[in-house]
């Protein structure tokens, strides 16, 4: 109940942010005042087309998976949480632009401005894309969790009796290489979107615009694949429902399955809030550095 109850909260302050964003008629995509190069165009285009199949893979496992268990599964109630999480998204430019997302992609401006007390630079640059790692790919968090529970799979195959240091370091270590994989593809290979302000010592590529940080290498792995894997893992190896789960068996059929998609709601928009406040928090404290002078203008404009 508890977090469906905040599934409920997180809800009703989206709604209330949305309402105030959609009655300032401020919804319309980037001004393209920027030139892409062609092979560019065609990777945003082609990361747009392969996230669109994600996401229908995503809802499409937890349909099938739900229809199995005869109630909201664990994999769905996870989906339709990080479906509900994508708001949370001002929190990465509060005070800083702390990273931007590919203007040229389908993007709409950012409802961030219009979140009580958000004073982030440049509100009139501020956007979000819908299908290049923002929005609708907030979906795609799932991944981060289906990836490290491949590589914790393969651990315990190997080490069957793993005690729980061993436990503990292969889930950190894994959810670390779960968020290697998936965030290099989306930044190196994709270019759909940018950590602008990295402090560069700490970062992979350090001072060029597709520079990962290591500070959000450990936060991502932590936060969004560590922490819905881990409940379920500690849930599968006692033979327990998971966490968000217990004490549902008080309710009847017919309400069980939208407390746990409430409570999945609740559960990510803390793993997403997590991320979102300890990162930005965490380059500040390690010195961010000035945008890369290579930054290209359909990510942000240096002038």
């Amino acid at each position: 109940m508890l977090w469906a109850a905040g599934g409920a909260v997180a809800l009703g302050l989206q709604a209330a942010v949305f309402a105030r964003w959609i009655a300032a008629g401020d919804i319309h995509a980037a001004p393209r005042d920027f030139a892409v190069p062609t092979y560019r165009a065609a990777l945003i285009w082609t990361e747009q087309a392969l996230g669109l199949l994600l996401v229908a893979a995503c809802i499409a496992v937890a349909i099938v998976q739900s229809r199995r268990e005869r109630n909201v599964s664990w994999t769905a109630a996870i989906v339709i949480g990080s479906a509900f999480t994508f708001w949370l998204g001002f929190l990465s430019c509060w005070d800083r632009q702390y990273a931007a997302g590919n203007r040229y992609a389908l993007n709409v401006t950012s409802w961030a401005p219009y979140v009580p007390g958000w004073h982030g630079p440049h509100p009139e640059r501020q956007i979000d894309t819908l299908f290049a790692a923002q929005t609708f790919m907030y979906i795609g968090i799932i991944y981060w969790a289906w990836v490290q529970q491949l590589l914790l799979r393969y651990v315990f195959r190997c080490t069957p009796h793993s005690r729980m240091p061993r436990i503990v370091l292969s889930l950190l270590l894994s959810g670390l290489l779960a968020d290697v994989l998936i965030e290099g593809v989306l930044l190196s290979g994709m270019g759909g979107y940018a950590y602008l302000t990295a402090n560069r010592s700490w970062a992979v590529f350090g001072g060029h615009w597709y520079q990962l940080p290591l500070v959000n290498v450990a936060i991502g792995g932590i936060t969004l694949a560590c922490m819905p894997t881990a409940m379920q893992w500690s849930a599968e190896r006692r033979g327990r429902t998971a966490h968000i789960f217990r004490g549902e068996e008080r309710f009847t059929d017919r309400t069980r399955p939208w407390l746990r998609a409430l409570a999945g709601i609740g559960f990510m928009n803390v793993v997403v809030a997590a991320y979102w406040i300890l990162t930005p928090l965490l380059v500040t404290a390690s010195g961010p550095d000035p945008l890369p002078p290579d930054t290209p203008a359909w990510l942000w404009s240096l002038h």
